[in-house]
């Protein structure tokens, strides 16, 4: 069984581009499919009611001063294509998703508090590419369902990657529950399935593969 395995950039690029071609140099040298980083606005991210986060004024001025600059996409896109690795960011607004899809990537991520949008997750849908899903905080057995749902009314057969995952960073090895990996496997059969880790180390994502995850993260 081939395993799918996304390295987590994310935000960690610290808004210095060099810092983020470094990120993608490391992701290829380990062997990763492909490397994710995340595309969003800190105006429309968190409400302006937010309160005040890690010694900043508001949560708006820390995710202004870690967000991704959308012009970079471009050159990060072709900065993957030529060292040979598959270039993913996670969109979390409808300008996010259109940008990486006229960009080209291959699929599109969404992420767990996104997940439980029907709007967000029929538009994502509506692109018509591989979608892979975290179900973390907010999501159940039950929900997957409505995720599930939501993406076949926009795509008929659609290739769907659904990911367990707890929003604890970092996730305790006691909390991280593989055993549920099996109970969506099982649940659902024609998704596949993987895990979104948190933990800190590399045991878990290798004891995920053993229960079966298509997909690291």
């Amino acid at each position: 069984m081939s395993v799918f395995i996304i390295a987590e950039a994310g935000a960690n690029h610290n808004r210095n581009i060099k810092q983020a071609f470094s990120l993608i140099d490391v992701a290829k040298k380990s062997g990763a499919n492909a490397v994710k980083f995340q595309t969003y606005s800190s105006e429309t991210l968190y409400s302006k009611n937010s309160p005040d986060f890690a010694g900043y004024k508001n949560i708006n001025k820390l995710i202004k001063d870690i967000e991704l600059p959308r012009s970079w996409q471009k050159q990060l896109k072709q900065y993957c294509d030529d060292v040979g690795i598959e270039f993913m960011s996670t969109p979390f607004d409808e300008s996010a998703v259109d940008e990486l899809v006229t960009l080209g990537v291959n699929r599109l991520k969404i992420a767990g508090f996104e997940s439980t949008d029907p709007r967000f997750v029929k538009m994502v849908a509506s692109a018509g590419l591989p979608i892979i899903v975290s179900a973390g905080i907010g999501n159940n057995l039950e929900s997957i369902q409505n995720i599930i749902d939501w993406v076949d009314s926009e795509q008929k057969n659609p290739d769907i990657t659904i990911l367990h995952c707890n929003n604890a960073y970092p996730t305790p090895d006691s909390d991280i529950n593989l055993n549920r990996i099996q109970r969506i496997k099982t649940r659902y059969p024609n998704v596949k399935v993987g895990l979104s880790d948190h933990t800190e180390g590399i045991i878990a994502p290798v004891l995920a593969v053993a229960k079966g995850a298509q997909c690291i993260e």
